[in-house]
């Protein structure tokens, strides 16, 4: 059918474009990306003119408008995740940061006392 080519093409398009986001292409893959591009259009038109022969044309406008508002959740989605990362990030920093304060502090606190009781006991 019409729609399962099309949406593995649509599929193997993203994968290509994974790679290509990964700055990691080779002259097969450009190639390949390509091809599935042109089979994507190809397969978009062919849907696009059978709804319309069928006299269904919003048909092929809501399934467009589906399509880009499931691409923009995910997005939405993959950027709610990367907040979240960044903040987690953030916390474990600032933790960090805290726990060398407090050890610093210990630490110098410790040599303090020692420096003390050298002095004051040790002088004899």
């Amino acid at each position: 059918s019409i729609l399962g080519s099309w949406s593995e093409a649509a599929m193997a398009a993203k994968e290509c474009e994974k790679i290509q986001a990964a700055g990691k292409m080779s002259y097969s893959e450009a190639l390949r990306l390509e091809s599935v591009s042109r089979q994507v259009a190809n397969y978009d038109r062919m849907l696009h003119d059978v709804c319309l022969l069928q006299g269904q044309g919003d048909l092929y406008k809501s399934i467009k408008a589906r399509m880009a508002e499931a691409e923009a959740n995910a997005a939405k989605e993959v950027a709610r995740i990367k907040a979240q990362r960044k903040k987690r990030i953030a916390f474990w920093k600032d933790v960090g940061q805290v726990l060398s304060i407090m050890v610093g502090v210990f630490l110098m606190s410790m040599v303090a006392l020692w420096l003390f009781f050298l002095f004051y006991y040790g002088g004899d």
